[in-house]
């Protein structure tokens, strides 16, 4: 006898509610908001959205200069963008997929110095602050 017996499916896999979606406007298109919680709802949306996201994450970085490629691309980005560049380039992975845009942002640091962050678009009120903080912005 297996894990699973004939009278007692696994109804988990095999069942698939789908009332946690946002009902879509006949006349409008899907909003940002209705997007993102697509993506946090729907468990399938949200497993292939991270996973192209963490192959992002793993990407060797090739850096080239007037035509000639650098040989320590990885370090070269790492130096512009800090230690955490696998995260930015997850998270912005993860905002390129759910709604297509994002703001890459240079921003201070409540530790000290300057940190690349992600920010969505449109913006919020709290991300509207950093990125009045930021030197560097980038749509």
């Amino acid at each position: 006898m297996g894990l699973f017996s004939k009278d007692e499916p696994l109804t988990a896999a095999t069942g698939r509610s789908f009332t946690r979606i946002p009902d879509r406007p006949i006349m409008d298109a899907l909003r940002d908001g209705d997007l993102w919680r697509i993506y946090r709802c729907v468990p399938e949306v949200h497993y292939a959205v991270n996973q192209q996201a963490r192959l992002v994450g793993r990407l060797e970085w090739r850096v080239e200069a007037e035509g000639k490629e650098l040989p320590q691309g990885d370090e070269i980005m790492r130096q512009a963008f800090g230690a955490d560049l696998r995260s930015i380039a997850v998270m912005a992975a993860i905002h390129l997929q759910v709604v297509g845009r994002f703001w890459l942002v240079r921003a201070p640091d409540p530790r000290g110095g300057k940190r690349w962050k992600i920010l969505n678009s449109p913006l919020n009120t709290d991300q509207k602050k950093i990125a009045q903080a930021a030197d560097v912005l980038v749509e």
